[in-house]
């Protein structure tokens, strides 16, 4: 899924997910967040963070579990696949809220 190199961005992929398990108990945090299954160098890593989140906290959170440094703007492109597949860049606030508007459908 993730590919990188001296010379490319890093990629990471999130798949924001329904957790049927999550979503059939009465925990009032499983309407508040979003259930993120992070791809990079071959390996999947799943994370629970807010629908409030931002871009910035977004990429921080990222960079923290992939052992990237962090910089502005982030030294890695994050794509998001939507119910299609389709993989969608994500670098802007307005694409995050869009990903999580999309989501919660």
């Amino acid at each position: 899924y993730a590919f990188q190199s001296l010379n490319v961005m890093t990629t990471l992929v999130a798949t924001m997910e329904n957790d049927e398990n999550n979503n059939n108990n009465n925990n009032s945090d499983d309407l508040t967040t979003v259930k993120f299954l992070i791809h990079y160098q071959q390996e999947a890593t799943v994370t629970y963070l807010p629908y409030t989140l931002t871009i910035e906290a977004l990429c921080n959170h990222l960079s923290s579990i992939c052992h990237l440094t962090v910089t502005n703007p982030p030294a890695f492109t994050i794509k998001w696949l939507d119910e299609s597949l389709d993989a969608i860049t994500m670098s802007s606030q307005r694409e995050l809220n869009t990903a999580m508007r999309l989501y919660k459908k």
